[in-house]
């Protein structure tokens, strides 16, 4: 695993982190950009890879991140680290396990690089590009490339899966997508005024095919088929109770939209709404607006407004 973290930067008071999807982050010097201590998330949290994008709750202050755990059962962690301790060291000595969702594969992993968050919940999305552990052993044994140990299960398809904040506690509701799609970075995520209905968007591809793409590839502009691009996407999730509707039906009450949530037995079916043409990524919105209602994101090279 690569310590080079140059992904995202998160702060913990008045301290600057670097940080990517491994298990090591580094403070940095915000007067010279220099390299301070280095961090370990295995040692902190027992988390052997995290999300390169933690997230900042406005409300207290705190930063939330999910994780992977190999050698102790795969399954995935939320952690939240508060910034009310004072010193950066005592807050991530500090920080706790708010939840742990046991991976659906026995063998493997699920992608993590990002994730959502709105007033109330944390939203992961366990999708089918996978880390397979076995694979992971033999990269560091050989020295070779990351995705040498990552697979594109389209079969899984894409599980939704919303955690509390306050207590932890998972929604019971198994929530998947209609399609597979392999997404590195949400949007922005919100809930409707009524605070019956998570409103989830990001950025999908219809395959891994990206992370096949070489420097070569860039150096020419060769960005793939265009079937292979991503497209900015809306999901909508129900909170309500699905028994409480009848099977087979549709119960996205937002307006203005075609996403939909559909019944079927004990799942609950999402189709999203395309908010863009292909060939859009790595997005942005304001940070006034971050896990709030929004008009507007930025994404690529251009900014486009949502329908």
């Amino acid at each position: 695993m690569t310590d080079n973290c140059n992904v995202s930067i998160f702060r913990i008071k008045d301290d600057l982190y670097a940080t990517a999807d491994t298990c090591f982050f580094r403070e940095i010097d915000a007067n010279n950009l220099t390299c301070g201590d280095k961090y370990d998330t295995s040692k902190l949290f027992g988390l052997n890879m995290w999300s390169a994008h933690p997230l900042h709750d406005e409300a207290d202050g705190c930063i939330y991140n999910i994780g992977t755990s190999f050698l102790t059962g795969l399954k995935y962690n939320l952690i939240k680290i508060s910034a009310s301790t004072g010193k950066s060291q005592t807050a991530f000595k500090q920080g706790k396990i708010v939840c742990s969702i046991p991976s659906r594969s026995s063998t493997s992993a699920s992608i993590c690089h990002s994730f959502g968050m709105t007033k109330n919940y944390i939203v992961f999305i366990e999708q089918p590009a996978v880390i397979v552990g076995q694979r992971v052993l033999g990269s560091v044994i050989h020295k070779s490339c990351n995705k040498d140990y990552l697979d594109w299960r389209p079969e899984m398809k894409n599980r939704f899966h919303l955690i509390e904040k306050k207590s932890g506690t998972v929604v019971k509701t198994e929530f998947v997508s209609a399609d597979p799609f392999f997404c590195l970075h949400f949007i922005n995520c919100h809930e409707s005024k009524d605070e019956n209905e998570v409103i989830v968007d990001l950025i999908g591809f219809p395959n891994m095919n990206c992370v096949h793409i070489s420097l070569e590839d860039c150096r020419h502009g060769n960005e793939g088929p265009p079937e292979d691009l991503a497209t900015a996407f809306r999901f909508v999730i129900p909170l309500q109770d699905p028994s409480e509707v009848a099977d087979g039906s549709n119960f996205v009450k937002m307006q203005n939209t075609v996403a939909t949530a559909v019944r079927n037995k004990k799942q609950v079916i999402l189709a999203p709404e395309a908010l863009t043409q292909p060939g859009i990524e790595v997005p942005r919105v304001h940070p006034h607006f971050e896990s709030k209602e929004y008009t507007v994101f930025y994404g690529g090279m251009y900014a486009n407004k949502l329908k």
